[in-house]
């Protein structure tokens, strides 16, 4: 009876992928309760004749497929249709696993009572690596030989150490643990895979696709595990790192069309080990009221200003809109009806539940903002309403390029006598972090005073050329709103 079945795509890494076989020769678990799948991916070296050399010494069978490109997930998907075992490994063709690899893959599912997705653990995988050190380091012939070092060598430790630290291990009190769903070296039950489904074919070229398929695996109810015990060390080789950054920027990309939410969204811009952070903080201001009452009439003369009433000495090409409004932090949508808006977004799903019943001419989507599925400059007018003061900086200076990649003119609110209270760790910011997150943007900042009141400022930020800190008095008087301009 054979209990796993590991995986292994592999493309041009006969030598490699040598090491690797031989590994797993090497196991602890009875050679007949596994096999071994490789799936080729159209290589043109000698992979078949590594792969025959072993047929006698392992249970193993070879998958060939044409090369027409990057097809990691169809690779991966023909190994989970021909899995015979009931634990199916993933593991990479450049990684040389310990003997107790498979065992403690196999354990872990079988030793839990609810489905789970176990995490191997990788050494000397990341940019600090060097090659020739780590294989002066390190026997790839038997790994065993350099546990220690493994276990001394900080800089060979996997990249997700510090989480897993953070955390004691305990992975399942993450929001998000399928961020680090690498598909190097995880296992999943076949039966929960086939409720989950297969991995995407649609990732045609690096990235995205294992976290893809480990969110899936999150939102079924698999519970995220850690096998420290399932351990292997990635082979050093040469990497296309430039290549491999813009493959993945695509593949989030595709990611998040794929799950439109504010949650894939985050996920799209933010650094995967501060991740985890971001997305805690924005998931406790849900429920959370960050909007003042914008139909109070103290508010008048600011909707008046962002209608494109005429505005005194203030340039007038700014302030005519004839066209498409998106509002960003919409709440229950009053703002959005006031000022016409054609796309009102926010992350809240309560108040946006209660916004498409109040108005349900407006298109009302579940977004941050931070990215948004749309081309360059397709809306006349973006508003952010005070909502972005609870995001974090990182957060901020995403929403303010991505408002001004999608706008041509870009609007901020800020209400100053409007401060909610929040959850620990969560701040309320002032008007001065936009001052440094236009700075970092490098875009120009031109304040505008407003009359006779100390509480409410005008600010329009434009590209890096245009003239900066110049006041221009505006007839507004009694609000307490102060309104933030930014164009590229």
């Amino acid at each position: 009876m054979v209990n796993a079945s590991v995986v292994i795509p592999t493309y041009n890494r006969a030598e490699i992928l040598k090491l690797t076989l031989s590994s797993l020769m090497r196991q602890s678990y009875a050679r007949d309760r596994f096999e071994v799948l490789i799936v080729d991916d159209g290589s043109s070296d000698h992979t078949r004749k590594v792969v025959r050399s072993f047929c006698g010494c392992l249970r193993l069978r070879y998958f060939y497929q044409r090369d027409e490109g990057y097809r990691l997930s169809r690779a991966r998907n023909i190994g989970i249709e021909n899995a015979h075992g009931e634990v199916v490994i993933f593991l990479d063709s450049d990684i040389v696993v310990c003997p107790e690899y498979v065992a403690e893959h196999v354990g872990s599912h079988f030793g839990s009572d609810v489905p789970i997705l176990v995490l191997g653990y990788i050494y000397g995988f990341g940019p600090r690596v060097e090659k020739d050190s780590l294989l002066r380091l390190i026997n790839f012939e038997d790994i065993t030989q350099s546990t220690e070092v493994l276990r001394k060598n900080r800089t060979l430790w996997d990249l997700r150490e510090t989480v897993y630290r953070k955390v004691n291990d305990d992975l399942s009190s993450l929001p998000a643990p399928w961020r680090f769903s690498w598909g190097g070296s995880m296992s999943v039950r076949k039966r929960d895979i086939e409720k989950v489904g297969m991995f995407d074919e649609d990732f045609s070229s690096w990235g995205a696709e294992d976290i893809e398929f480990g969110y899936r695996c999150f939102k079924k109810g698999l519970r995220f595990v850690l096998s420290r015990n399932a351990w292997g060390v990635h082979y050093p080789h040469a990497n296309d790192l430039d290549g491999k950054r813009e493959s993945n920027r695509r593949n989030m990309l595709l990611f998040y069309q794929r799950h439109p939410n504010p949650e894939v969204e985050l996920c799209t811009v933010a650094r995967q080990f501060k991740y985890n952070e971001l997305w805690d903080q924005i998931r406790r201001l849900l429920g959370r009221n960050l909007l003042p009452d914008y139909s109070s009439s103290r508010f008048r003369k600011v909707w008046g200003l962002l209608k494109g009433r005429s505005l005194g000495t203030l340039d007038q090409q700014y302030l005519m809109y004839q066209g498409r409004t998106l509002i960003v932090g919409c709440g229950e949508g009053f703002v959005a009806a006031e000022l016409d808006a054609s796309v009102a977004i926010d992350f809240d799903p309560g108040k946006l539940a209660e916004a498409r019943k109040r108005f349900p001419w407006i298109d009302f989507q579940w977004a941050l903002g931070v990215r948004l599925l749309c081309p360059d400059k397709c809306f006349d007018r973006v508003v952010i309403t005070d909502f972005w003061r609870g995001l974090g900086r990182i957060c901020l200076g995403k929403l303010l390029r991505e408002a001004v990649r999608v706008g041509r003119e870009v609007f901020v609110l800020c209400t100053h006598e409007f401060n909610p209270s929040l959850p620990e760790g969560c701040a309320w910011h002032s008007a001065d972090i936009l001052y440094k997150a236009r700075s970092k943007l490098k875009l120009s900042c031109i304040p505008i005073a407003l009359e006779d009141i100390s509480v409410c400022e005008v600010y329009r930020i434009g590209a890096p050329d245009t003239a900066i800190d110049q006041r221009v008095a505006l007839p507004l008087d009694e609000e307490t709103c102060a309104v933030v301009a930014l164009a590229n």
